[in-house]
Protein backbone atom coordinates (compact mmCIF):
# COMPACT_ATOMS: atom_id res chain seq x y z
CA UNK A 1 0.00 0.00 0.00
CA UNK A 2 0.90 3.84 -1.15
CA UNK A 3 -0.17 6.78 0.27
CA UNK A 4 -0.61 9.65 -2.12
CA UNK A 5 -0.26 13.26 -1.53
CA UNK A 6 -2.28 16.28 -3.36
CA UNK A 7 0.18 17.55 -6.18
CA UNK A 8 -0.41 14.03 -7.29
CA UNK A 9 -4.82 14.33 -7.40
CA UNK A 10 -4.63 17.63 -8.28
CA UNK A 11 -2.34 16.84 -11.61
CA UNK A 12 -4.01 13.98 -12.61
CA UNK A 13 -7.05 16.62 -12.86
CA UNK A 14 -5.25 19.86 -14.10
CA UNK A 15 -3.01 18.78 -17.05
CA UNK A 16 -2.61 21.93 -18.74
CA UNK A 17 0.37 23.30 -17.24
CA UNK A 18 2.64 19.79 -17.24
CA UNK A 19 1.18 17.58 -19.35
CA UNK A 20 3.85 14.90 -18.63
CA UNK A 21 2.93 15.15 -14.83
CA UNK A 22 -0.20 14.82 -15.58
CA UNK A 23 0.04 11.35 -17.59
CA UNK A 24 2.51 10.07 -14.75
CA UNK A 25 -0.31 11.03 -11.91
CA UNK A 26 -3.27 9.45 -13.79
CA UNK A 27 -0.83 6.00 -14.36
CA UNK A 28 0.40 6.29 -10.72
CA UNK A 29 -2.96 6.61 -9.46
CA UNK A 30 -4.34 3.59 -11.26
CA UNK A 31 -1.88 1.62 -8.18
CA UNK A 32 -4.40 -1.04 -6.06
CA UNK A 33 -4.85 0.10 -2.31
CA UNK A 34 -3.75 3.46 -2.62
CA UNK A 35 -4.62 5.81 1.19
CA UNK A 36 -4.70 9.13 1.62
CA UNK A 37 -5.84 11.38 4.29
CA UNK A 38 -8.91 13.76 4.74
CA UNK A 39 -6.50 16.49 4.63
CA UNK A 40 -5.11 16.15 1.14
CA UNK A 41 -8.76 15.86 0.19
CA UNK A 42 -9.41 18.87 1.80
CA UNK A 43 -6.05 20.45 0.33
CA UNK A 44 -7.11 19.27 -2.95
CA UNK A 45 -10.41 21.15 -2.54
CA UNK A 46 -8.99 24.30 -1.78
CA UNK A 47 -6.78 23.83 -4.97
CA UNK A 48 -9.22 23.36 -7.34
CA UNK A 49 -11.52 25.87 -6.00
CA UNK A 50 -9.01 28.47 -5.30
CA UNK A 51 -5.99 28.45 -7.60
CA UNK A 52 -7.93 26.35 -10.62
CA UNK A 53 -11.09 27.84 -10.12
CA UNK A 54 -13.15 24.94 -10.79
CA UNK A 55 -16.94 25.15 -10.24
CA UNK A 56 -18.28 23.87 -6.53
CA UNK A 57 -20.04 20.94 -8.32
CA UNK A 58 -16.97 20.23 -10.10
CA UNK A 59 -15.25 19.79 -7.15
CA UNK A 60 -17.86 17.63 -5.06
CA UNK A 61 -18.20 15.47 -7.74
CA UNK A 62 -14.24 14.76 -7.85
CA UNK A 63 -14.22 14.19 -3.82
CA UNK A 64 -17.37 11.31 -4.23
CA UNK A 65 -14.79 10.23 -6.33
CA UNK A 66 -11.96 10.08 -4.19
CA UNK A 67 -14.14 8.61 -1.79
CA UNK A 68 -15.21 5.74 -4.02
CA UNK A 69 -11.40 4.94 -5.17
CA UNK A 70 -9.46 4.97 -2.34
CA UNK A 71 -9.05 4.86 0.98
CA UNK A 72 -9.47 8.15 3.05
CA UNK A 73 -7.87 8.34 6.66
CA UNK A 74 -9.50 11.14 8.91
CA UNK A 75 -6.65 13.07 10.58
CA UNK A 76 -6.61 12.12 14.53
CA UNK A 77 -4.98 14.20 17.83
CA UNK A 78 -2.08 11.76 17.47
CA UNK A 79 -1.36 12.73 14.42
CA UNK A 80 -0.80 16.26 15.25
CA UNK A 81 1.49 15.39 18.01
CA UNK A 82 3.46 13.33 15.88
CA UNK A 83 3.94 16.58 13.35
CA UNK A 84 5.18 18.12 16.17
CA UNK A 85 8.17 15.80 16.57
CA UNK A 86 8.34 15.40 12.42
CA UNK A 87 8.91 18.80 11.52
CA UNK A 88 11.60 19.45 14.45
CA UNK A 89 13.61 15.94 13.46
CA UNK A 90 12.76 16.27 9.29
CA UNK A 91 12.12 20.08 9.20
CA UNK A 92 9.15 19.36 7.63
CA UNK A 93 6.04 21.95 7.23
CA UNK A 94 3.61 21.43 9.12
CA UNK A 95 1.08 20.42 6.53
CA UNK A 96 3.90 17.77 5.13
CA UNK A 97 4.62 16.73 9.01
CA UNK A 98 0.54 16.23 8.99
CA UNK A 99 0.56 14.36 5.95
CA UNK A 100 3.60 12.03 7.03
CA UNK A 101 2.37 11.43 10.20
CA UNK A 102 -1.13 9.89 9.14
CA UNK A 103 0.95 7.85 6.17
CA UNK A 104 3.03 6.67 8.95
CA UNK A 105 -0.20 5.88 11.12
CA UNK A 106 -1.60 4.06 7.82
CA UNK A 107 1.15 1.34 7.63
CA UNK A 108 2.37 2.24 4.28
CA UNK A 109 5.60 1.88 2.74
CA UNK A 110 5.60 4.75 0.20
CA UNK A 111 4.43 8.17 0.21
CA UNK A 112 4.05 9.79 -3.37
CA UNK A 113 4.81 13.38 -3.05
CA UNK A 114 6.86 16.18 -4.87
CA UNK A 115 7.37 18.02 -2.48
CA UNK A 116 9.45 16.49 0.31
CA UNK A 117 12.88 15.02 -0.55
CA UNK A 118 13.17 11.98 -2.63
CA UNK A 119 14.22 8.80 -1.61
CA UNK A 120 14.68 9.59 2.21
CA UNK A 121 13.23 7.48 4.62
CA UNK A 122 11.15 8.45 7.62
CA UNK A 123 11.19 7.06 11.00
CA UNK A 124 12.66 4.17 9.12
CA UNK A 125 9.48 2.55 7.94
CA UNK A 126 8.14 5.03 4.80
CA UNK A 127 10.37 6.23 2.03
CA UNK A 128 9.07 9.74 0.47
CA UNK A 129 8.88 8.91 -3.54
CA UNK A 130 8.76 11.98 -6.08
CA UNK A 131 7.12 10.45 -8.83
CA UNK A 132 7.77 13.33 -11.22
CA UNK A 133 11.48 13.23 -10.53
Amino acid sequence: MNFIDTNVIVYSIIGRQSPEKHQIAIQLLREPNLILSSQVVNETVSALRGKEGLEEEIVRAIVDDLYYRFTVIDLISEDIFAAFDLRSHYKFSLWDSLIVATALRSGVERLYSEDMQHGLVVEGRITIWNPFQ
